[in-house]
């Protein structure tokens, strides 16, 4: 968890010790990161006294020192990724506080499609506000007073998602490059080439899913769609590859249930079919792994059907383009998986599947981390649409 303690003080647009509140800031088109002066201003957690001091100078001057004065004010907020360049729809922000009787209380929202949620009739005073999506949360102090906003919606004052604990491993493939969202995103990662470079032909993302202990020190694990089945252990006998595989997939499935989180893209789905096949079955012609290549070229009319990615969403379809044929397709999943994306899509042998999960989650057990498949990437598909999804899909890792 990530920790980041920001103190927001309800000042006035321009110098600190102005207590006129600003006039409502037109934001409709504002990016992060576009570099427009913040109406309000925030302290990080080593100028917390600092700010004390400031804050006490105004109160003094409007405050009657002997009153204790409690009411009701409003927070707005916005909140992005580490970059400060997206949106993060679909957060929760939780806001923890005590109210003017003396009483804790604790509200939580969902932000919109553009990252925006709003808190009214909070009660004057500094509360704790945290904002979190999947294995990401950071949590700020935010002072309210009475009858005004606290705007935390723009400039250096929005609720930004911080990733400095959360590690993530990223496995090269052939098709995919998660990592470059990721990178624009303004998460940190290590990679782990695909190609056989270390003693005895092993590659370091082999010996990375070998190894369950290494597996244990990462929060989450992508690995791109490629041909890692091919590629990997490729100078041992059939029956060590075989064993290597099973390794590879019991691993993966430990360190979910540790509570890690996976991702997983196209032609790396053996990976989801051999570690957690009681979930989920992909379509095939004859049972073998390249017999699951069955995906017809063509576009798709997909339906946006997880709700938490409906509200990220803000629409209920996307159109994604397959222009290459044999891509994964999944044919049965199990009551515990959520199904995200679906459409109707064609195969190769001429017939075609209906409500096709394309991107599905599940958790095998209550307390296991999340298991994301797609069948879809960065890649040939990507668009304005599908990289928003695969951002979304990111934050709920």
């Amino acid at each position: 968890m990530v920790l980041a303690m920001l103190l927001v003080l309800a000042g006035g647009c321009g110098d600190e010790a102005s207590v006129t509140p600003c006039d409502p800031c037109d934001l409709a088109d504002f990016r992060p990161g576009d570099g427009e002066t913040a109406p309000l201003d925030i302290v990080a957690a080593d100028h917390v006294e600092l700010a004390e001091e400031v804050d006490a100078e105004v109160d003094e001057a409007d405050v009657d020192p002997d009153a204790v004065v409690c009411g009701d004010g409003r927070i707005d907020g916005r909140t992005c990724s580490p970059s400060e360049t997206e949106w993060i729809g679909g957060a929760e922000a939780t806001l923890v506080g005590v109210d003017c009787d003396g009483n804790p209380f604790a509200r939580t929202i969902v932000t919109d499609s553009t990252g925006h949620f709003s808190f009214e009739n909070v009660p004057s005073g500094t509360h704790s506000l945290t904002v979190s999506k999947g294995s990401f949360s950071t949590e700020y102090q935010v002072r309210v007073r009475i009858g005004e906003t606290t705007d935390i919606t723009s400039g250096a004052q929005k609720a930004c998602l911080i990733d400095e604990s959360v590690r993530i491993a990223v496995v090269d493939g052939a098709w995919d490059s998660i990592h470059h969202i990721v990178d624009r995103l303004g998460l940190t990662f290590d990679y782990y080439s695909d190609v056989a470079t270390l003693p005895g032909g092993t590659s370091a993302a082999e010996a990375l899913l070998l190894d369950p202990v290494a597996l244990q020190a990462f929060d989450i694990v992508m690995i791109n769609c490629g041909e890692q089945y091919f590629n990997f252990s490729e100078g041992f006998l059939e029956t060590e590859r075989a064993t290597r595989r099973s390794d590879m997939a019991g691993n993966l499935r430990a360190f979910v249930e540790a509570g890690g989180s996976l991702y997983v893209s196209d032609w790396a789905y053996f990976f989801v079919e051999m570690g957690f096949a009681e979930l989920v079955t992909f379509k095939s012609t004859d049972g073998t792994y390249e017999g699951g290549f069955t995906g017809a070229a063509g576009s798709v009319l997909a339906d946006i059907v997880g709700p938490g990615l409906l509200v990220a969403m803000g629409k209920s379809t996307v159109t994604i383009d397959f222009p290459l044929e044999r891509w994964v397709v999944s044919d049965t999943v199990s009551a515990e998986v959520v199904t995200m994306v679906s459409g109707d899509v064609s195969l190769l042998d001429g017939s075609a599947l209906n409500a096709a999960p394309l991107l599905f989650r599940f958790r095998p057990t209550p307390t296991s981390g999340n298991v994301l498949f797609t069948s879809f990437h960065n890649e040939a598909q990507l668009s304005e649409d599908i990289e928003r999804i695969l951002q979304q899909v990111i934050f709920s890792l």
